[in-house]
Parts: structure tokens; sequence; C-alpha cells
């Protein structure tokens, strides 16, 4: 089965963002992909062959494991994060400041009817 890149990104960024040690358990990955237990599996066995993650027993439950971002899969998302920011960059040149702010605006006020909709406490940031 070939690699989804997309959700690959996605795992490797969940994986990024967690902050130290970069580890989630599958079943946090398989939240932040949206994927089914049996996607995720799939989708870290080819990251694992790829170097990009590892797996490790959790320490206190045999049961469980982690997964952990290797330096590997560091470089990899971050290199694809600065592709990813500098698209927007220059789609956003486009715009002036002034219709920049206005986007800006425009976006909050949607996210926070979106957060509401969901039951999700809007953030007023």
């Amino acid at each position: 089965m070939p690699l989804c890149v997309r959700h690959a990104i996605i795992v490797l960024a969940a994986l990024r963002r967690s902050g130290e040690p970069q580890r989630l358990s599958p079943s946090e990955l398989s939240q932040a992909a949206m994927l089914s237990s049996a996607g995720m599996t799939a989708q870290l066995d080819q990251l694992e062959e790829r170097g990009l993650v590892r797996r490790s027993p959790h320490p206190e439950d045999r049961r469980a494991i982690y997964v952990t971002l290797t330096r590997s899969g560091e470089r990899l998302v971050d290199k694809a994060i600065d592709v990813y920011n500098t698209g927007h960059k220059r789609m956003l040149t486009a715009l002036s400041a002034s219709d920049r702010q206005a986007l800006d605006a425009l976006l909050r006020k949607l996210l926070l009817a979106l957060e509401a909709n969901n039951g999700a406490k809007p953030s007023r940031d």
C-alpha cells in the first residue's frame, strides 16, 4: 500500500506539535489524522519503515505503545511546514494590509461560529 502523503504529514505534524519528547499514542494520532485504527497502523508501519517514527513500549503499561518522531521525521515535517507557509505567504501578497486584516477578521468570525456550533467554547484571541 503506498504511503498517503497527506496523512503522513498530519501524523508527523501532530507529533511535532506535541512538544518534547514528541510522542503520542496511536489512538491520539488516529484522532489527529481522522483515520481508523487499522488505517493508522498501516500508516505507522510505513512511517516506521522509512525511519520517520519509532514505536516504543509505554513505560508503565505493557499493553500500550508510544509513537515518537525521529530526527529524520522532524526534519521532513519542518521542511513540509516551511513549504506550506511559504505558499500561504505568497498567496497573501496579492492582498493589501487592510485586505489581510479584513480577511483575518472574517476568518476569526467564521472560526468562532464553527466552534459554537460544535459545542466548543470559542476563544476570543
